[in-house]
């Protein structure tokens, strides 16, 4: 992890000394521990680098690198997936191979200036000191895999991995915001730039930014492309173009010099990437863990099913937490230290168990499926729609499944769904509506910050889109997708492990992107392409399930009342006792501690969500304000 400032007015307050503090006394590593916390610094400029050992080349990484030459230094939080590539374009020696991958950045920039980031593959976000041009030059890798805070004014720019460090800087004023707060109660916060503070922001994925003395500029430096340019003879071709790259984008995650886990829901990402790295691990019985949860009543045959196939020794199975009220405010609380603000995605601290078993088994690398479901593995329905939308009516004829008769039905309906723009998915709106009755945020506020129509926003779905492509990068490719990874990121890095998302590989979703979207869907069969390529590693009836129901949820037999941690209202924060509509929230207390395990409502379930997520307001609001 990486933390620092750069000071931009001469005359400013520096915090130098009390960033080298942080590093030198322990108070980072309290937090996230490390192998190594060591710092650099100058006149102008303060780094410290947090690492924490997982591979060879990491074992040489000793904080910061500076390069007496040209008089740059860097410092990484990185991973660098295409190294061999690198070696190649830069003419490295042999000699040097074995480096660490923030040299390999160093390198990069020295040979291609703020263009490097065109050359780099993998999970990073890195800081270079440009002592010559005077400037601060920053990245964060294409998916937003790790987060990166920043506070910059005309004095100075401070950066962090985690927001919890400016709480220990106290370098600039963290008032939070209202609108955040509002935006949190209602599921509205996930942002790829802003926090709930105004003064802190996030360096979006694919982004780079500038700081220089006078001025600064952010900009992106990648962008996905909805063309599909990917011409081949027929579909075996794009299935083999497919299988290659998702096979180098898994094998290249799985290097460590530790014991590997990871996460198995039964699903088809969670498998792939289990299967795949059971196969490319040299003794799988030794080096991989599976963890898996099981909720459903189906979920154990199909993880059962995976560890059959790929012969694991090591799965770990367990139920869903369900914390006592005092256990889950401890499990707030640390959360809070080292996020900075509330969770807000729930697979933060809902994966707890996984890290904890993790930590004692000494595996540094997870292993996770997530991003699937948005890219490579999308349902891709969305495709005859778009046959439609292109007047290819026979290809569409072609791609329903049945006999002809009901395959000109199906047709038929499809075009008649499709004649007229619709702008909210039924389902989804629906579903929208019915939620939002529960929600707590006073009207006033509603209003002034236009809560109703951004939440029911969310159920247009995939009304508005007319391909597939379209519908993925501006809907799916959402902030959703990096806030998991900044929580899941975070949370793991407490007990000294690495989350990795083989899914999420910007090569691998580039190419999935370019293919014509034909091959991904036919005959009522999504996820086509992926299936087809991973059918002589993934066991059958997880490669071929015709979709993710799970079974029912295990009914459980204890008919006790549910025991939420509940708001005390009289202990609610100012803030919040602005923001919501105290007399409702007494109305939902009282519902659900009458709510019992075996009878969860829809209405009982948003209760007990707007508690949850009352609870991690006020615990943050009166921890730091």
């Amino acid at each position: 992890m990486i933390f620092g400032e750069f000071i931009r007015d001469p005359h400013a307050q520096r915090y130098s000394e009390q960033i080298i503090e942080l590093s030198t006394q322990g108070r980072l590593t309290e937090i996230i521990p490390a192998d190594v916390c060591s710092h650099w610094h100058d006149e102008q400029t303060t780094f410290v680098q947090q690492t924490l050992f997982n591979t060879a080349q990491s074992k040489t990484e000793n904080g910061p690198i500076y390069d007496s030459e040209t008089k740059l230094t860097v410092v990484a939080w990185a991973r660098i997936d295409n190294r061999d590539e690198l070696a190649e374009l830069l003419k490295i020696d042999l000699d040097d191979v074995l480096r660490c991958d923030p040299w390999f950045i160093l390198k990069s920039y020295q040979q291609w200036g703020e263009q490097c980031v065109d050359y780099l593959i993998g999970d990073f976000v890195f800081v270079i000191f440009d002592r010559r041009a005077q400037k601060i030059f920053c990245a964060r890798d294409h998916m937003g895999v790790r987060p990166f805070y920043y506070h910059l004014s005309e004095k100075r720019f401070i950066f962090g991995s985690h927001l919890a460090f400016f709480h220990q800087l106290e370098c600039c004023e963290l008032k939070p915001s209202s609108q955040w707060i509002a935006d949190y109660l209602t599921g509205l916060s996930m942002s790829f730039t802003e926090t709930p503070y105004p003064a802190i922001a996030k360096l979006a994925p694919a982004h780079c930014l500038t700081v220089m003395t006078k001025q600064s500029s952010v900009r992106p430096y990648f962008q996905f492309s909805t063309e599909n340019t990917l011409k081949l003879n027929d579909s075996r071709e794009y299935v083999d173009a497919y299988r290659e790259q998702l096979e180098a984008t898994i094998q290249c995650r799985v290097h460590s010099d530790y014991l590997i886990g990871s996460e198995l829901s039964g699903g088809i990402d969670s498998s792939t990437i289990t299967a795949y790295a059971a196969q490319f691990l040299a003794k799988p019985q030794q080096q991989l863990h599976a963890f898996a949860f099981t909720s459903c009543e189906l979920e154990p045959e199909y993880i059962h099913a995976i560890c059959q196939s790929t012969k694991l020794a090591s799965t770990h199975v367990f139920t869903r937490a369900n914390y006592e009220p005092d256990q889950r405010l401890e499990l707030i609380t640390k959360a809070l230290d080292i996020f900075g603000y509330p969770q807000e995605h729930g697979n933060g601290t809902g994966h707890e168990p996984f890290y904890q078993m993790a930590e004692q088994l000494n595996i540094r690398t997870l292993l996770s499926g997530h991003g699937g479901d948005e890219f490579v593995t999308a349902s891709a329905g969305l495709v005859l729609a778009e046959l439609y939308h292109e007047g290819r009516y026979l290809e569409l004829y072609n791609a329903v499944k049945g006999n002809a008769f009901t395959r000109l039905l199906r047709t038929l309906k499809i075009i008649a769904n499709n004649y007229n723009n619709k702008t909210y998915n039924k389902r989804f709106q629906t579903a929208f509506s019915q939620r939002w009755r529960y929600q707590l945020v006073k009207q006033h506020w509603v209003e002034q910050y236009d809560l109703q129509s951004r939440y029911l926003k969310n159920a247009e779905y995939d009304a508005p889109y007319k391909t597939l492509n379209d519908f993925t990068l501006q809907n799916r490719w959402a902030p959703f997708v990096s806030t998991r990874m900044e929580n899941c990121t975070l949370m793991a890095a407490s007990h000294n492990i690495e989350y990795r998302w083989p899914l999420l590989d910007v090569r691998l979703i580039k190419l999935f992107l370019s293919i014509p979207s034909i091959e991904k869907y036919n005959h009522g069969v999504s996820r086509l392409l992926h299936r087809r390529a991973i059918n002589d590693v993934v066991h059958h009836k997880v490669a071929w399930k015709p979709s993710k129901d799970m079974g029912p949820v295990y009914k459980l037999q204890d008919k006790s009342e549910v025991k939420p941690c509940l708001i005390n209202i009289e202990k609610l924060h100012p803030q919040l006792s602005e923001l919501i509509d105290v007399q409702k929230l007494r109305k939902q207390l009282s519902q659900s501690t009458q709510t019992h395990r075996s009878a969860v409502t829809n209405a009982s379930f948003q209760n007990l969500k707007n508690i949850n997520n009352l609870l991690w307001l006020n615990q943050w609001l009166h921890r730091y304000h």
